[in-house]
């Protein structure tokens, strides 16, 4: 029996162990990247059904969809264009490409066998029923169809004709099948196992050992090592060199439920469910480590690996393409965490203002960036959605109570001198002078209100919306509301006390945010950034729009560089320099992220998560600013043990050169546990070794926390998690 690690269907138990996989590397100062240089989405197709499996071969991507085989070139992989379907038993599982056949888990069907030489026309050669077949492996003229009878071996060495000669039962439903040699490996759902099956006599399929996992819904094999996409583990990987004695060697967690996987390389792509697509480095297979994180449009239920491209099936969002060029994602630079209810963000250089929900405003301090502190807060009794800023007062859109105004002057002692209750649930707010322009839910009102006294904030005028005003932006004498189902609205609002509808764009997509940069104004939809020309407001034209993988809930700009807020992916980040051609350049995760707000300054762009608090990111440039002499050596950083329990932790580390070393240790909520007094330490390797909580005031607590090495200008950043 191979060895594994104790099972747990404890959510902490989960916790704790997801940040041994990650590591978060930055640097000091104002630092920026090339975010074209990443993992990143390309491109969509839609299907008519939910997408259940895919697989490539040539420029082909093959598609099932629940009722029909798809066939969709991909010349240019950023519109694969479907070129041929036919129609297939229903609930197709899985699907697999060899040479000129495209074999079918075709569910209650069983196996189905299509003739894909001419990919233009694929036609059905041949299949064989069996109770439920849920996915499958060829090899050697068979077909080992994982099924929720057991193994059954099928001969396919007349695809016209294939014929079952051979089955094994299993104690609970086999949902995936790898092949090597004379042996199979099959994944059990229900048992927790994956059993190595000696095929050598296919008629007579026998278990010679099993390994221990927790549901292993794929597997694939990469030389002697057999990788398993676990539900709760994530990727596991066994030494099978010698089939009899497999040996358990490690396993990364993915931030979502690892459903499949396919391998290029020494990198394993997973679809990992709602998470989208994550990408685990196993070439240290005792240490798989992800590098890559990257949001699809809905679940990412199968993939492939088609050369340079990965290939998703997307339930509901159809084919999903990504590049693999590069397989690594731009991790946070830094990090504010909090809990729930972080949702609108106004940078400058030197603070960060956040509408919290139930905690009011936040304020916190860049002094620095890769660790924002909390200054103060002003709680405006009820959900703080939005917040903008004017001079030395910050304007709140409580989306309860209306409008709240605070003295920001003293950013740690914030001051509410004033509010007004309005009649709909303000959720966005943009300032021009002493006017609050406020887009409401409940019906949708843009309400218009005066501060110029501070202590007595009144209301000018309302234009009520048929939908939902999500977002606003003010330029000139018009606001521009984001009205999600109803497009962009422009209202005159020349005359604060008389505003009116002027004009309306209806890109016949949702708009659920607006910035206004010069004479454009840039809208976030459901699926991508549209750009409209309104140099004249009462005739405005859509000049450019960009595919997005997700949901854009805000839209900061620099520079001619738009970083946006989505709702999975942290941030997505978009070369508007030219208006008219918009490019994608790429993305940056956040380990499972709900975020609303962005905003970004002179150095970095930051964004809100509404579970976990504020992330902060490079900004983009065409070169990576990134100081070779100064960055670590992430292969060279261990962390032992993590998890880990109060006291002494253990950290190896490699200096590029002599430098002053220092640690420190924050809790979730950005408090300091500890610090480890710099020292000048020389070139090489060594390892620290430090208790945080040996002279702290804070008690130690299960949960997961921040460790910050430095050494002169460069910084790195980890998690561990502390389990009592």
């Amino acid at each position: 029996m191979a060895t594994h690690p104790p099972r747990s269907g404890s959510p902490l138990a989960l916790l704790c162990l997801l940040p041994a996989c990650f590591l978060f590397v930055h640097l000091a100062g104002a630092q920026c990247i090339n975010y074209s240089e990443t993992l990143k989405w390309m491109g969509w197709a839609s299907t008519e059904y939910s997408t259940i499996s895919v697989a490539g071969d040539g420029h082909y991507a093959y598609v099932v969809d629940g009722l029909s085989l798809l066939v969709f070139d991909l010349t240019d992989p950023a519109h694969p264009n479907l070129v041929a379907s036919h129609a297939t038993a229903p609930y197709s599982r899985d699907l697999l490409i060899q040479g000129s056949l495209a074999y079918l888990a075709t569910g209650e069907s069983g196996l189905t066998i299509f003739d894909i030489s001419n990919p233009l026309a694929p036609a059905p050669l041949g299949g064989v029923d069996t109770q439920r077949a849920n996915a499958l492996a060829v090899d050697g003229g068979y077909a080992y169809v994982a099924d929720d009878a057991g193994l059954v071996i099928v001969s396919v060495a007349d695809p016209s004709h294939p014929t079952i000669v051979g089955s094994l039962p299993t104690y609970s439903a086999a949902v995936s099948v790898a092949v090597s040699g004379r042996y199979c490996f099959v994944g059990e759902q229900y048992y927790g196992t994956i059993d190595v099956v000696d095929c050598l006599d296919p008629s007579a399929p026998s278990v010679v050992t099993t390994m221990t996992v927790h549901t292993p819904w794929d597997l694939a094999l990469s030389g002697n090592l057999l990788l398993a996409a676990d539900d709760q583990w994530g990727v596991v990987i066994h030494d099978v060199t010698d089939p009899l004695n497999p040996v358990w060697l490690g396993y990364c967690l993915t931030w979502g439920i690892a459903a499949d996987l396919a391998v290029t390389g020494t990198i394993a792509m997973v679809g990992d469910g709602e998470a989208g697509v994550t990408t685990v480095d196993f070439s240290d297979p005792a240490n798989p480590v992800v590098v890559g994180s990257l949001a699809v449009r809905t679940r990412a239920r199968k993939v492939a690996v088609l050369g340079s491209l990965g290939l998703v099936a997307a339930q509901s969002g159809g084919l999903q393409v990504v590049s693999l060029v590069d397989v690594e994602s731009p991790w946070p630079v830094g990090m504010w965490g909090a809990a729930a209810g972080n949702m609108g963000i106004v940078a400058t250089d030197d603070y960060l203002y956040l509408s919290a929900l139930a905690s009011g405003l936040r304020i916190l301090s860049l002094a620095d960036p890769s660790h924002p502190i909390l200054l103060g807060t002003a709680n405006t009794s009820g959900l703080a959605y939005d917040v903008a800023l004017a001079g030395s007062h910050a304007i709140v859109a409580d989306y309860w109570n209306g409008v709240a105004v605070v003295n920001v002057a003293d950013p740690a002692h914030p001051v509410i001198t004033g509010t007004l209750a309005l009649t709909a649930w303000p959720q966005a707010v943009a300032v021009s002078g002493t006017l609050a322009y406020l887009a409401t839910d409940n019906g949708g009102y843009l309400h218009i209100v005066d501060f110029s006294a501070p202590s007595a904030p009144s209301l000018r005028g309302s234009v009520s919306m048929y939908y939902d005003a999500m977002d606003v932006a003010i330029a000139g004498d018009y606001a521009y509301v984001a009205n999600e189902r109803d497009g962009l609205r422009i209202i005159d609002v020349s005359n604060p006390d008389a505003p009116f509808a002027a004009a309306q764009f209806d890109p016949e997509e949702e708009v659920w945010s607006v910035t206004v940069e010069g004479s454009y104004a840039y809208l976030g939809e459901e699926w991508g950034l549209r750009i409209v020309d309104i140099s004249n407001p009462l005739a405005p034209v859509s000049v450019g729009r960009v595919e997005l993988p997700d949901l854009v809930y805000h839209i900061a700009i620099q520079d001619g560089i738009a970083y946006l807020a989505n709702f999975m992916d942290a941030l997505s980040v978009v070369d508007v320099s030219a208006p008219t051609a918009p490019v994608y350049l790429g993305s940056a995760p956040a380990a499972g992220s709900d975020c609303h707000g962005s905003a970004a300054n002179g150095t970095h762009a930051f964004v809100t998560d509404n579970q976990r608090g504020v992330f902060v990111f490079p900004l983009h440039c065409p070169t990576s600013s990134v100081d070779s002499e100064l960055a670590w050596s992430v292969p060279d950083l261990h962390l032992s043990p993590n998890p880990s329990r109060p006291g002494p932790l253990a950290f190896d580390l490699s200096l590029p050169r002599e430098g002053v070393v220092g640690l420190r240790m924050f809790d979730p909520a950005g408090r300091e546990v500890g610090h480890l007094e710099e020292a000048r330490l020389p070139a090489g390797e060594r390892r620290i070794v430090w208790d945080p909580w040996k002279n702290s005031p804070l008690s130690p607590v299960s949960g997961v926390y921040w460790l910050q090495l430095s050494a002169g200008d460069s910084k790195q950043t980890t998690r561990c998690v502390i389990v009592r």
